[in-house]
């Protein structure tokens, strides 16, 4: 029976009996080579499994219209039932003469860059982030990007950052997933955008854009069934998410004086943590924060530029305690973004514009 299949099988279970610490017919935790250099230990892995743009709506349609995978992570995870994206402007401009230059990280959105650093301000590239800390650990690491806007994340061990579509980028993945032992691995599917014809495809089950979305389902199945069969499918931690959610349009944009652009999915599952469970609030650095702690990496360091003098140059993300079995659903948590949001036109005018969220984060974090 495949990997699928025993998903499929467990969120029966769950749904009728509540489900065990343990996966229905999952292999024994087995080998492969987590880390490099270390004297062979092995390490949890952790997926970052992102989907350009997927907002709450559109998964549930999805689920409704058959992705058991989606299902099995919602039925046996945990749900941030308000997530929040750094700014979702389609790139980080800063002023002339900031230390990093106008466009530190191309055409990122800030949203990539914060589940790489735990920050929710990147005055520069040169910024630490979760590859680094896991290359520190010796545990091997894959970025693997859909298009070129992915090129400026460099510091993974094996990267990818070109036009893809969405099975090439998945399967770069595994290929190192199984060749070189990387048990950190962050995926970026991007090609369902180009499915999108405004916010009734989300919602709309025969759209071709939940038909897209369930193709997504599929090639999430291919990858936990490659990490069964690497050993390290009970000891991963994986999470789906969005770098930002979408716009009103019918063009596949996301500015930042629209609310919907900036409430993406989030969802975590893995060992330890909760099952069938929601939690209230998050925001996408916390994932990068999170994600250091699933590892057992050290803290994240947040910008290393000597030249840049924000108050608080470290991570400004929040671990999410609140997802771990035993523990309360809701964490003292600032709520940057969500405070940002509350000062209306303070945080969001200015329409695709960066620069106002900036403005704001800089009064706000201090």
């Amino acid at each position: 029976m495949t990997i699928t299949a025993m998903i499929v099988m467990t969120a029966c279970i769950w749904s009728a009996s509540g489900c065990s610490s343990r996966r229905e017919g999952a292999p024994a935790t087995g080998g492969g080579p987590g880390r490099s250099g270390d004297g062979g230990g092995v390490s949890p892995a952790v997926v970052l499994f992102l989907v350009d743009g997927l907002t709450p709506a559109a998964l549930d349609t999805a689920v409704s219209a058959g992705a058991t995978h989606f299902a099995f992570v919602l039925a046996n995870g945990v749900r941030v039932l308000t997530a929040h994206s750094t700014s979702p402007a389609a790139v980080i401009q800063l002023p002339d003469g900031s230390p990093g230059g106008t466009q530190p990280w191309g055409h990122a959105t800030s949203g990539n860059v914060a589940v790489h650093t735990g920050c929710h301000l990147f005055e520069s590239s040169q910024m630490d982030d979760i590859f680094l800390a896991a290359r520190e650990a010796g545990i091997r690491s894959v970025f693997s990007g859909g298009d070129a806007n992915y090129a400026v994340f460099t510091t993974a061990d094996f990267h990818y950052g070109t036009m893809m579509d969405d099975a090439t980028t998945v399967e770069r993945a595994i290929t190192h997933l199984q060749k070189d032992g990387a048990r950190l691995l962050r995926i970026h599917l991007q090609r369902v955008r180009d499915s999108w014809t405004g916010p009734q495809s989300a919602t709309d089950p025969g759209s071709p854009y939940v038909a897209h979305l369930l193709e997504v389902d599929g090639l999430l199945g291919r990858l936990i069934d490659a990490l069964a069969t690497a050993g390290v499918w009970d000891d991963t931690y994986l999470v789906v998410a969005a770098d930002h959610g979408m716009g009103q349009a019918t063009s596949s944009t996301h500015p930042a004086s629209t609310p919907s652009s900036w409430d993406p999915f989030m969802a975590f599952y893995g060992p330890g943590l909760k099952r069938g469970a929601t939690i209230p609030y998050a925001e996408l650095p916390d994932v990068a924060v999170t994600a250091a702690h699933f590892l057992g990496v050290r803290p994240l360091r947040g910008h290393i530029d000597p030249a840049v003098t924000l108050a608080v140059k470290g991570t400004t993300g929040t671990l999410l305690t609140s997802l771990f079995e035993g523990q309360p659903d809701s964490l003292e948590h600032p709520r940057y973004v969500e405070r940002c949001l509350a000062m209306g036109t303070t945080c969001t005018s200015g329409g695709d514009d960066f620069g106002p969220y900036r403005q704001t984060m800089l009064s706000l974090i201090r």
